[in-house]
């Protein structure tokens, strides 16, 4: 822009050079005699104001193209001057506003990193209980057949419970975060559906579970209440089992949804930062989706969420309920 602009004020300057010349060899033609003006007789030139000239010669028509030129050639310059001003202001304003932008990105990041750490090692934790708690159980079983007094050792309802939720409340600590940051970044919008959706399917596995676990394991670790009331049979156990790997699945779901949220914030918050990019999971098992944010996958996972998933139907099936 800077360029055209200076190219414009030398077409402006060369036009009204050429208009003072044009002027001068006009009035040259109309006044033959006065190009031969004697040394000894110079022309006093009068001048009213650097445009108007009174008694005009072939000599006052020169100097005053010569002024007029100089005088447009102030103000182009002039002008120019300010419009380097203008971009040089607007530029220091592009550049702090990008500061301003990076440094929120930053703090965005910051957050989600911390939320996402939290929210993973949670899960995990209390994710594997799905296939440690059956051993625990069948380890008791023995234990308790040879020693009726043998105590319960192992994890506690009481214990599993309060890790469970605060898993989960970790994970809507991390939504209510993204919801905060929607309008710096709407496409992350989709992780919120996704823990929605992961978060409510592994809550029903864990209650079924759970209700399972509350005649086989003690509720917690007190002289009244770390024994179970009843020794789990093989049919139990494996029902258990069952239920267990099921809880497994669900919450490996929602931990997964969590480090895609991780593999996003770094390529959408730090990508144009580095230049880099980090790569996309990529499932062993293709029935498990990958979240991502280009506007493909954002339709295609809402409608995956929305129509083929167990929470999703029983939503729709709800708010169809309300409307009739």
């Amino acid at each position: 822009m800077f360029r055209k602009l200076i190219i414009l004020g030398i077409l402006l300057i060369s036009s009204f050079s050429l208009m003072s010349l044009v002027n001068v060899t006009y009035a040259d033609s109309k006044n033959p005699e006065a190009k031969e003006v004697k040394e000894e007789q110079p022309v006093k030139i009068e001048l009213v104001s650097p445009i108007i000239v009174k008694n005009p010669s072939n000599n006052q028509l020169f100097i005053f193209g010569i002024q007029l030129t100089s005088e447009l050639l102030q103000t182009i310059a002039i002008f120019i001057g300010f419009l380097i001003l203008l971009i040089q202001y607007k530029s220091a304003l592009s550049l702090k506003k990008q500061e301003v932008i990076n440094e929120l990105k930053l703090k965005i990041y910051e957050g989600l990193v911390s939320q996402i750490s939290d929210s993973s090692s949670k899960l995990s934790k209390v994710g594997v209980v799905g296939f440690t708690l059956p051993n625990m159980i069948l380890e008791f079983k023995s234990n308790y057949e040879k020693d009726k007094n043998t105590p319960w050792t192992g994890l506690t309802t009481e214990s599993l419970n309060t890790e469970f939720y605060s898993a989960i409340d970790s994970v809507a600590d991390l939504m209510i975060l993204l919801e905060r940051y929607e309008i710096v970044f709407p496409n992350l919008k989709v992780f919120r559906l996704a823990f929605s959706v992961a978060a409510d399917e592994a809550t029903k596995e864990f209650q079924a579970l759970f209700e399972e676990l509350l005649g086989f394991i003690a509720w917690n670790s007190s002289p009244y209440g770390n024994k179970p009331h009843h020794i789990a049979d093989d049919a139990k156990l494996e029902q258990i089992k069952i239920l267990g790997s099921s809880f497994h699945d669900k919450v490996s779901i929602l931990s997964s949804y969590v480090s895609d949220l991780g593999v996003e914030a770094q390529n959408t918050l730090l990508g144009k930062l580095f230049k880099n990019r980090v790569s996309k999971r990529v499932p062993l098992d293709p029935k498990y989706v990958v979240i991502a944010t280009d506007k493909k996958s954002i339709e295609k996972l809402e409608k995956h969420f929305r129509d083929e998933t167990d929470s999703g139907k029983r939503w729709k099936q709800y708010t169809e309920e309300i409307k009739t």
